[in-house]
């Protein structure tokens, strides 16, 4: 599945009322005005928040962020933990792997939990390949999942 990496288009801000999403509190800051989507099938995700620790000397990155992924008419919140990441320079591979934390999975598509599970990784691969630190020639990312994103 084809996902693509652009800023959200004032259209589709109105069409997912991304503004009213927007004003909603979370527990952290940082709304992306971009996302991964894939038109076609209309699904795409975007980083809603990222937490960070106040009190740490330099902002203090937790690597916990939440995520709206919005998969064939339903929107879902996504929470996820960085766990690791490396590689070399731009033009080098570069890796990341992060851990679902949590997906709030309606339960009118429970049975359709592992085509779900592969359409968020796809997006998240484009995703944090195209706005991570950079730009890599080559990039791996490794979604992990635990027993509470499983149920």
């Amino acid at each position: 599945m084809k996902f693509v990496c652009e800023r959200i288009p004032k259209e589709y801000r109105e069409r997912f009322n991304l503004k009213e999403l927007d004003e909603q509190p979370t527990k952290a800051l940082g709304r992306s005005t971009s996302w991964a989507v894939n038109e076609d099938h209309s699904i795409w995700v975007r980083k809603y928040y990222e937490v960070s620790d106040h009190t740490a000397v330099g902002g203090g990155y937790t690597g916990l962020s939440g995520w709206n992924f919005y998969w064939k008419g339903s929107l879902m919140l996504v929470e996820l933990e960085h766990v690791d990441y490396g590689g070399g320079l731009d033009d080098d591979h570069r890796w990341s792997i992060y851990r679902l934390i949590e997906i709030n999975i309606p339960k009118k598509l429970e049975h359709e939990r592992v085509e779900i599970f592969q359409n968020l990784e796809s997006a998240l691969f484009v995703y944090t390949r195209k706005f991570g630190a950079s730009s890599p020639k080559s990039y791996s990312f490794t979604l992990q999942y635990d027993e509470r994103s499983q149920q």
